[in-house]
């Protein structure tokens, strides 16, 4: 396929090019992180009120930061 800027600097440009489909990784690394969030909230469910708020959090906090990664990345193109 075409090749895709995978990593842009704003000095410097572009510093990583690679395959368009390299960039399905990314919200896949935030579901694999949600996955986990998911596991360690339901076996902490009824323990922790705090530990259970916290990988809510997380879990969204990380949803958003790749999903703004990826919007940028994409710009970029």
């Amino acid at each position: 396929g075409e090749a895709t800027a995978l990593k842009y600097n704003v000095i410097s440009g572009v510093e990583w090019y690679g395959a368009g489909s390299n960039l399905l990784f990314i919200p896949l690394t935030a579901f694999l992180i949600t996955a986990v969030n998911f596991i360690l909230f339901k076996r902490i469910k009824n323990k922790k009120e705090f530990l259970n708020f916290l990988t809510v959090f997380t879990s969204l906090s990380v949803q958003l930061i790749l999903l703004f990664a990826v919007l940028l990345i994409s710009r970029v193109n």
